[in-house]
């Protein structure tokens, strides 16, 4: 199995990604979302394109290559709310079929509301409890996402 993806991101209100020690942190709105003071938070456009090839001697996972668009608006330090929309550009070789025998579209368009401060504490109580070596730390945020099918 290999696959692959690159990605660029734009913030149009001027933010910046913190980078330190070959890692890219989150972004911090120069000015809190307020309808009081007239501020909006911080507005990013995102884009990345991936491919997938799930074939390797006799498994046949098939293949894909994908278009992502994203807006992310972060309203402060530790909210933000995200829209994606996925575009498959080719499936082929799927073992998954339509009933007429065609490879499904799955397209999606995904929105997210994720406060990051709740991510942050989850994530620091499953490592007290010693459960973050055992994959629950991808799980800390799963359950503040919304996928849409279309």
């Amino acid at each position: 199995f290999n696959g692959w993806y690159t990605e660029a991101s734009w913030t149009v209100t001027g933010e910046y990604r913190k980078y330190k020690n070959g890692k890219f942190y989150k972004l911090d709105p120069k000015q809190n979302f307020s309808l009081k003071n007239g501020t909006w938070g911080a507005w990013e456009l995102a884009t990345r394109y991936a491919e997938a090839d799930l074939n390797s001697g006799n498994i046949t996972g098939g293949q894909m290559s994908q278009l992502t668009v994203a807006l992310n608006w972060y309203l402060n330090s530790n909210f933000r709310f995200m829209a994606d929309y996925n575009k498959s550009l080719d499936l082929s070789g799927s073992p998954v079929k339509t009933t007429t025998g065609q490879d499904p579209n799955v397209d999606t368009f995904m929105l997210r509301g994720v406060g990051l401060l709740i991510c942050h504490v989850s994530s620091w109580i499953l490592s007290r409890a010693g459960l973050s070596r055992h994959g629950f730390f991808a799980l800390r945020c799963a359950v503040l996402a919304l996928f849409v099918q279309i």
